[in-house]
C-alpha cells in the first residue's frame, strides 16, 4: 500500500485531528478521490509524523484518527543553509526543489552584481518546498528567506560557521595560488 504524505499546520498531539485547509481537502476529495476509511501520513513542521485514517471528509473539513505515531531516526547532520543566486525562474525553482529534497534548513535567494530579476514568486516557491518535503519524507520544511544582497549574505554565512563556496570554474581553492584569490574567495578558506 502506497502511503500519501501531507504537510498540515494542525497539531498532531490528540488522537483525532480536524483539518480545515480547503485546498488540501479539495485535493483529497476531488483530485485523489479519498473517502472515509482511506489511510495516509500526516506531518507538521514540528518534526511529528503519524499514520492516520479518514473518519469524516466534508467540503469544509476532515477528521482523521491517528493510527500510529512514527518515529523518525534522529541524526546529527549539520544544518545546511543554502544561499542561491537568483537565476532563471525555472532553474531557481528546480534548485529549490532539489535542495529541499536533500534536507537544507533554509534557502536564501541572493541578489548579486549580475542579477537581472530581483523578486521571487514566494507563493509558488513555498508550494514547491511543501510538495518536495512531502515527497522526500521530511518532517520539517526549510525556511524560505527574503532575497538579500551578496555582502549581507556573506556576513550572515560567516556567523553560521563552516562555509562551502562553489565556483563555476570548478577549480579547487587549494589549486589557486594564494596571490590570485579575490577578497571574497579568501573569506571561504
Amino acid at each position: 500500500m502506497k502511503w500519501h504524505r501531507f504537510l498540515i499546520s494542525e497539531s498532531l498531539d490528540s488522537e483525532v485531528v480536524k483539518i480545515s485547509d480547503k485546498e488540501l481537502i479539495h485535493q483529497w476529495r476531488s483530485v485523489l478521490r479519498f473517502s472515509v476509511g482511506d489511510k495516509l501520513i500526516l506531518f507538521n513542521n514540528e518534526g511529528k509524523e503519524v499514520k492516520a485514517e479518514i473518519l469524516n471528509l466534508e467540503n469544509s473539513y476532515a477528521e482523521l484518527q491517528i493510527l500510529e505515531r512514527l518515529q523518525k531516526e534522529e541524526t546529527n547532520l549539520p544544518q545546511v543553509h543554502l544561499y542561491l543566486s537568483l537565476i532563471k525562474q525555472s532553474n531557481f525553482e528546480l534548485a529549490v526543489e532539489k535542495a529541499t529534497e536533500v534536507g537544507v534548513a533554509s534557502i536564501t535567494p541572493l541578489i548579486t552584481e549580475r542579477t537581472v530579476k530581483l523578486g521571487i514568486k514566494r507563493e509558488r516557491l513555498e508550494r514547491i518546498i511543501k510538495e518536495a518535503s512531502e515527497q522526500s519524507s521530511r518532517t520539517s520544511i526549510p525556511i524560505l528567506n527574503e532575497p538579500i544582497k551578496l555582502p549581507e549574505a556573506l556576513a550572515r554565512a560567516k556567523s553560521l560557521g563552516k562555509i562551502m563556496f562553489f565556483d563555476p570554474s570548478g577549480l579547487s581553492f587549494s589549486s589557486i595560488p594564494s596571490n590570485n584569490l579575490s577578497p571574497i574567495t579568501s573569506l571561504f578558506i
